[in-house]
């Protein structure tokens, strides 16, 4: 398996709304997308998600833009700093309005701010125009470097659509990308 390296993308000052990747070749078998980025608003670690979307679709349809997704995290936190595995589910099927996969979990920066999360996302079958497509993520982080914070896990994602991908949109469900997050798209040969 051999990465080509395609795009890259660093926030800058004030941050942004959103980040779109366009123009992407369909000659590779599967993209890679390697991320660091941290919170840009208030809110503790479930109320902010580092969400992904597809083709510049930002609206829920059954036939052109509809998710399913599950999440297993590994959690310092909980318990009073015990070890926690959390599960979730959501869109199990395309008549759930889900309408951006989820790439990872952040803290809010009402917790800190020299903090980052890191991690990457494979997106396969993305040039086929028949198939649904298949996001895995995989994210880690932790907070001034105590184990009670620190957590990871993954997120598995499936569009529920049959259409080639020809850009990857990236955003916060709350609040902007701050700055200084990257994003580094490669083609999988």
């Amino acid at each position: 398996m051999a990465f080509e390296f395609l795009s890259s993308n660093t926030v800058g000052s004030g941050g942004v709304a959103s980040v779109s990747i366009t123009g992407i070749p369909a000659t590779y078998s599967a993209l890679r997308l390697i991320y660091e980025t941290q919170g840009g608003t208030t809110g503790a670690l479930e109320d902010l998600v580092l969400q992904i979307g597809f083709n510049g679709l930002s609206s829920y349809g059954s036939s052109t833009n509809a998710w399913g997704k599950y999440r297993m995290q590994l959690d310092g936190y909980q318990n009073g700093g015990g070890v926690a595995i959390l599960n979730y589910k959501s869109g199990s099927a395309a008549a759930v309005t889900d309408v951006y996969g989820d790439l990872c979990m952040t803290w809010g920066t009402n917790y800190t701010s020299s903090y980052k999360t890191s991690g990457y996302a494979d997106i396969f079958e993305y040039r086929e125009g028949n198939n649904c497509k298949v996001v895995n993520s995989y994210y880690t982080q932790a907070l001034n470097g105590s184990a009670y914070y620190a957590n990871t896990g993954m997120f598995g994602n499936i569009w529920d659509i049959g259409t080639a991908i020809s850009s990857v949109q990236l955003k916060f469900n709350s609040g902007n990308i701050p700055e200084h997050s990257t994003f580094e798209l490669y083609g999988v040969e």
